[in-house]
């Protein structure tokens, strides 16, 4: 998913949709699912590459796969991206939805940043072995990027150069 860079606001969100953890998003629901996954991402052309990712999904789903960054649909409103969790069985589509302000901080010496950011996942499709899987989450996804500079050496609020991101994830899902 193309995410544009804007204020360093906006910087913290380009970081956002790459998934977040997952935590069951009903109090009544038992977690049966749990993940690890990262991605490693190339910005400095001035949009997004993806040059590595990974996602374990372990539970009621016991696959491995890459994580897909989707262009948002339109009306989507600005705290959703969207991804696909490209599994060996078949892909997960989900839907997140940033739930609070995300937490972000910036060395001004190195331009290298830190996120943590609180997301709630839906699976809003699937195919293969997935094709009738359902199951929402909401979890936490930790960032680490390295800001631009601007010509006067300052931190560039509006650039990255790259980023990595790393998930934790446990939640509920049902697969038919």
């Amino acid at each position: 998913m193309r995410r544009t860079i804007g204020a360093m606001s906006v910087v913290a969100g380009v970081v956002i949709g790459f998934l977040g953890g997952f935590v069951p998003a009903t109090s009544a629901a038992i977690p049966n699912e749990s993940g690890r996954g990262f991605l490693v991402v190339d910005d400095s052309a001035g949009f997004r590459n993806v040059l590595t990712s990974h996602i374990r999904l372990s539970g009621v789903i016991n696959d491995t796969g890459t994580i897909v960054e989707r262009d948002n649909q339109p009306g989507d409103p600005d705290n959703v991206n969207r991804d696909d969790l490209v599994m060996r069985h078949g892909t997960i589509s989900l839907v997140n939805t940033i739930l609070e302000q995300p937490t972000f901080s910036l060395n001004p010496l190195s331009c290298i940043g830190h996120i943590t950011i609180i997301q709630s996942n839906v699976i809003s499709a699937g195919t293969g072995a997935y094709s009738s899987t359902t199951g929402s989450f909401v979890g936490t996804l930790h960032g680490t990027l390295l800001a631009g500079r601007e010509a006067d050496g300052t931190c560039s609020q509006t650039q990255l150069r790259w980023d990595i991101d790393r998930l934790e994830m446990s939640g509920t899902v049902a697969s038919g």
